[in-house]
């Protein structure tokens, strides 16, 4: 499975990708992740299909997680988003039609 995660802070994208592959170890599969400091990162270099992508609203400067999601809404790229951030007041805003949930 192709995994994309998209945060801005080093550690937090160091545990989702932990989460991840231990998740994908205990069932007895592989992971391929990929991490982005920033949407523009990602937009820019969106060349295989991503299964899942992990995203954060704040993304420091430039476009947040809404506006790059917005944007993938168009693309075929990825397929599935979940949003992660701390910022709970932006839950409502991050639903889309390819997104799968918040956290």
């Amino acid at each position: 499975m192709n995994i994309a995660i998209c945060e801005d802070d080093r550690e937090q994208r160091e545990q989702i990708r932990a989460i991840c592959t231990a998740y994908f170890a205990g069932e007895g599969e592989t992971c391929q992740i990929t991490e982005y400091v920033n949407g523009e990162l990602l937009l820019q270099n969106l060349y295989q299909e991503t299964e899942l992508l992990f995203l954060d609203i704040e993304l420091g400067e430039g476009k947040n997680g809404i506006a790059v999601m917005k944007e993938l809404e168009q693309l075929r790229q990825v397929r599935k988003i979940v949003f992660i951030s701390s910022h709970h007041e932006g839950v409502w805003d991050s639903f889309g039609w390819k997104t799968l949930g918040f956290v």
